[in-house]
C-alpha cells in the first residue's frame, strides 16, 4: 500500500492541480473542506444514526464514534431499511448540501473540470460498521454505476479522525488511464473489478474534514473497518462539467445501473433543484451504486 500524495498545498495553482489529477486520477486534499465545515454535518449524521438504532450517543473530540452493540446492516447495506431512512434524513437538511458546496472545494473542483461545475450528480452519506467485511466496498470504477461523461468527479469526505484501520478509501493511481475496466459481480453495489490484490492502491490515515477526489474511471475501494467498535462516517458527492449533458450510457455503449426515472429526473431539473427532487436522485444511486 504506498501513501496519498497531498496536493493541499497547491489549491490556489490550477495547474499543478490538473497536471496531477490527469497523472494520478486523484487529489488528496488535507484540510479542504477542513473539520469546522463539516463538524455541523458530523452531528447531523451521528444523531440521526443514533436515533435508528446504529450507533451510541456521539462521542467528543472529533473521534469515530461507539456502533450500538448488535447494530448491523442487512444483506448488502444498500437496501437495509435503515440506511435509507439515514440517506432520505440526511441528504434533504441543508447542512449535507453547504458541505459538498464548500467555497474550498468548489475552487479545486473548478481548477480541475477547468470551467464551471455541475453539482448534486449522485451525492451519498456513508457509514462502515465494523466486523462487516462481506460489506466493504470492493474496487470498482465509478463510471461503471453512473455512465455519462467520463469527466466526472467525486469528493470523498471524511468526517472524522479516520486511520487505516477504520477503513478509509483508498485509490489505484493511473489506473483511470486504462479505461472502462470489465465488472463482475452479484448484489447491489457489488460489482468489482479484478484488482483487489495490487500492491499499488494508495491510501493514508485521514483528519475530520480531508478530502480525496477522484475521477469516475479511477478505481477504488474502501479498506476494511477492523476496529472492534469504531463507525467509519464519511460522504461523497459527484460533480461534472456544467456544459456537458447528463446522460446514462458508459463509454462502451451499454448502459448504466440506473433506473430511467432517475435519469428523467435529473435531466429535468435545475442545478439548484429542491430538497426532495435531490433525495429521489442520491435514493437510486444509493441503491445502485457504492464507493466506500
Amino acid at each position: 500500500m504506498r501513501a496519498l500524495i497531498d496536493s493541499g498545498p497547491f489549491v490556489r495553482d490550477a495547474n499543478v492541480l490538473r497536471s496531477r489529477a490527469a497523472e494520478h486520477g486523484y487529489l488528496a486534499l488535507r484540510g479542504i473542506p477542513g473539520p469546522e465545515a463539516v463538524a455541523p454535518l458530523l452531528t447531523l449524521i451521528q444523531d440521526v444514526a443514533e436515533s435508528l438504532g446504529l450507533l451510541q450517543p456521539a462521542c467528543e473530540g472529533g473521534t469515530a464514534p461507539l456502533v450500538r452493540p448488535g447494530a448491523a446492516l442487512t444483506g448488502t447495506g444498500y437496501d437495509d431499511p435503515r440506511w435509507l431512512a439515514l440517506q432520505e434524513r440526511v441528504l434533504a437538511d441543508p447542512r449535507f448540501a453547504a458541505v459538498g458546496d464548500d467555497a474550498g472545494v468548489m475552487t479545486v473542483l473548478e481548477a480541475v473540470i477547468d470551467g464551471p461545475v455541475l453539482t448534486r450528480r449522485g451525492d451519498i452519506c456513508r457509514l462502515a460498521l465494523p466486523s462487516a467485511p462481506h460489506q466493504t466496498t470492493p474496487p470498482h470504477q465509478d463510471h461503471w454505476y453512473t455512465g455519462g461523461t467520463t469527466n466526472l468527479w467525486t469528493v470523498w469526505i471524511a468526517l472524522t479522525e479516520t486511520p487505516l484501520d477504520l477503513g478509509p478509501l483508498a485509490v489505484l493511481p493511473g489506473s483511470h488511464l486504462r479505461g472502462l475496466l470489465p465488472h463482475a459481480g452479484h448484489g447491489v453495489g457489488r460489482q468489482k473489478v479484478s484488482v483487489a490484490d495490487d500492491p499499488h492502491f494508495a491510501a493514508a490515515p485521514l483528519a475530520a474534514g480531508d478530502t480525496i477526489l477522484f475521477n469516475c474511471l479511477t478505481v477504488h475501494c474502501a479498506l476494511p473497518n477492523i476496529t472492534c467498535d469504531r463507525v467509519r462516517l464519511s460522504v461523497d458527492y459527484r460533480y461534472q462539467p456544467a456544459n456537458e449533458p447528463i446522460r446514462i450510457e458508459r463509454v462502451d455503449g451499454t448502459r448504466a445501473g440506473v433506473c430511467r426515472r432517475a435519469h428523467d429526473d435529473e435531466t429535468r431539473r435545475s442545478r439548484r433543484s429542491s430538497d426532495s427532487q435531490r433525495w429521489r436522485l442520491n435514493q437510486e444511486t444509493s441503491r445502485h451504486g457504492s464507493d466506500g
